[in-house]
């Protein structure tokens, strides 16, 4: 999940710069903090158990 995040979330950073569009994080340190918040969250989500 970690994985995909981080490529989404450059891959959609990296287009936004190519055609010219605002991006949703002004740079890629902004960027950079989101994508550890949202790991962090991953991380800290809790866990149902299994069946």
């Amino acid at each position: 999940m970690a994985r995909h995040l981080i490529a989404q979330m450059c891959v959609e950073r990296e287009r936004a710069l190519a055609e010219g569009t605002p991006t949703r994080h002004p740079s890629w340190d902004d960027l950079a903090s989101s994508l550890i918040d949202a790991i962090a969250g991953l991380w800290r989500a809790r866990v149902t158990g299994l069946p």
